[in-house]
Formats: C-alpha cells, structure tokens, sequence
C-alpha cells in the first residue's frame, strides 16, 4: 500500500508539474527611452494586445514614437501590438531648440527656471504669446528681446536663442 501510495504521489506530481509548464505562454515587451524617464517592462500573455504604449518624458526633446528597430528604421509602432514574441520598442527623439529666459528682474508664473523648448523652425513670437512677466512696481510688460532686436512676429527657432523681457514704466 506505502508502495502505491508513493507511486501515485509520483505520478501526480509530475502531472501537476507538467501542466504548469503548459499554462499560458509570456511574453516581455521591454522599453529603451534613450535617456528619458525608465519605463518598466510589461509581461503579456501570448495573444493579448498593448492597446496604449507608454510616452516618455526627456527634458529637451519631443517624443517621436516607438520602433522595433534599435537603428530606428522602418515605420513607428503605431496602435495596438499583439503579444507575439518578446520585444523591445526603441524611443525616437527630436531635440528641441533652448530658449534661455533673462527675465530682466521680473518673474514668470508656470515657468521652473529660466529656460523653455521650442521646437526649431516654428515661430518664437507665437510660442512665447502665452508667457507674459511681470514685474513690481509700476512696470508693465512690453516685449521680449533677442540682444538689441524686438522679437519679430515670424522670427523662427533655432538652437538656441536667449529672450530677455523689456518693460514699460
């Protein structure tokens, strides 16, 4: 009877280790930003779907999207992806141009620091409408400044550009 006993132990325990190794297949699907912010990695069962990736975050660029290709070739990831394989999606950047603030003895309200990103090439006037300094006293804000020039209305980003904020008494 021990004998039987211990037999049947035997058998149940390699069925039960057996299907365990047949449960659900996994798969990771990893996330190398380039220097943004660390995304963990996520575990899919074989067959679910990704339906939202992540978007990260890098101080002075803007997010192009995912790729499948760590030379960024190819077409982004775009949509859902199906849990097929392990995979690693690789981050594509754009660098943003740096626009240094000298607030001219003002302060700026939503700003932390003197410097903001634009993206090169657009229009700085526009981007720079929603920022407004003030100043104590009886200052008032007029125009921001590139060294002697007045801003232009079509003045576009370029690398890198320094406004300094001028005011009206």
């Amino acid at each position: 009877m021990k004998k039987f006993l211990l037999a049947l132990s035997l058998v149940l325990c390699g069925a039960a280790s057996f299907f365990a190794a047949c449960g659900p297949k996994t798969y990771t699907f990893s996330f190398d930003t380039d220097g943004g912010n660390a995304i963990d990695a996520v575990v899919l069962e074989e067959g679910k779907s990704y339906d939202e990736l992540p978007t990260p975050q890098k101080e002075g660029y803007k997010f192009l999207g995912w790729y499948l290709s760590e030379d960024l070739s190819g077409e982004p990831v775009d949509g859902s992806v199906t849990a097929d394989g392990n995979k690693t999606f690789y981050a594509a950047w754009e660098k943003l141009g740096v626009i240094t603030l000298d607030l001219n003895g003002g302060t700026l309200s939503g700003v932390d620091g003197n410097t903001l990103y634009c993206e090169v090439g657009s229009v700085i006037y526009d981007f720079m409408s929603d920022y407004v300094p003030v100043k104590n006293g009886s200052a008032e804000f007029g125009a921001w400044f590139v060294g002697d020039n007045e801003l232009g209305h079509n003045d576009e980003m370029t690398e890198a550009v320094t406004l300094t904020a001028q005011y009206k008494y």
